[in-house]
């Protein structure tokens, strides 16, 4: 049995490491020697003195919660208190031979681990690295510990869009859709500034980390996956493999063979895009293919001449500004 943990030291040494390396605002030897009534030097003494007592006493002790660190307690998360950190310290020790009878006494094991971080003169984290960060990084955290400084560091900095969207897609293991990314990287609460525009747009602009697996849906490249082409692309592919115009329902079932489109959706695009027209016999073909409109005669195919609405849609789509020249 270790005996009572409170008994260990007397109660101003206690009161000492409390306000030194406990669970306030940490002090400095004047202040707790102007708190306590003693001198800054005399505050130096107890606290050696308390420092050599607890390496000596609560070596098997760490030793134990090492050897159990698996259940111990991730000390970047908010919601884990320092109460809630001794409660499972607590429950961890019943049966075994160490007499930690409450939480308090628990506690003041970690304030006597902190100290011994801070104060001791030998390396005492590197026995027991996970039960001292454990320990250290409890709010406030002991920065003595490079562990705790370095996991704070990464906790503070300010993450970028591409970042976020490559750490939720590596969580994830599979592609996700843009607004599942903004979505799921929100919920990690690393940034508090998170806009969706700013996050496509970072997606959209990295090619060599995400790959475009579907519409709007994204994965990573270094799962060896590669851009899979806009619809727009695919309708162009096939109607440059038939080498002449199409009737809607030839266009649907070939574009359907390389990936599911729904009618609508073929059809906004047939009317919408600016590379395709629809001649006066209804059938679809890539505007490169149309001869310019003066030059147009009654011996020109009717497959090779725009209706009016599909050439109007066009002018209408110039005079907003839209660079159709560069589809032609």
């Amino acid at each position: 049995m270790i005996g009572d943990i409170s008994k260990i030291l007397p109660e101003r040494s206690w009161q000492v490491l409390e306000l030194r390396a406990g669970f306030q605002k940490r002090a400095t030897l004047a202040e707790v020697g102007a708190q306590i009534g003693v001198t800054r030097e005399r505050v130096r003494q107890i606290q050696g003195l308390a420092v050599m007592k607890l390496r000596k006493d609560l070596i098997s002790l760490v030793s134990f919660l090492e050897e159990n660190s698996n259940e111990l307690w991730d000390p970047m998360d908010q919601q884990c208190t320092p109460r809630t950190a001794a409660a499972r310290v607590h429950i961890l020790a019943v049966g075994s031979e160490y007499d930690i009878n409450s939480i308090e006494d628990a506690l003041r094991v970690f304030v006597g681990v902190r100290s011994l971080v801070c104060f001791s003169d030998d390396d005492f984290i590197h026995p027991w690295p996970n039960t001292t960060y454990a320990i250290c990084g409890l709010k406030p955290a002991i920065q003595d510990h490079p562990r705790v400084a370095a996991a704070i560091a990464e906790e503070d900095r300010k993450w970028t869009y591409k970042e976020l969207a490559v750490l939720v897609l590596t969580e994830a293991q599979e592609p996700l859709h843009w607004r599942e990314i903004v979505a799921r990287a929100e919920a990690l609460g690393v940034r508090d500034d998170i806009v969706a525009t700013p996050m496509f747009n970072a997606i959209l602009g990295a090619d060599d980390l995400f790959a475009r697996v579907s519409a709007g849906t994204y994965g990573l490249t270094e799962w060896g996956l590669s851009d899979s082409p806009y619809y727009t692309d695919l309708i162009a592919s096939v109607l440059s493999r038939a080498e002449a115009p199409l009737v809607l329902g030839a266009l649907f079932h070939a574009v359907n063979e390389i990936r599911p489109i729904k009618r609508s959706s073929l059809m906004m695009f047939l009317e919408l895009h600016p590379r395709f027209y629809r001649s006066i016999e209804s059938t679809y073909g890539l505007r490169s293919w149309l001869p310019p409109r003066h030059k147009q005669t009654l011996r020109t195919s009717r497959s090779l001449v725009e209706d009016e609405k599909s050439w109007l849609r066009l002018q209408r789509a110039a005079a907003r500004g839209y660079d159709v020249q560069g589809y032609l």
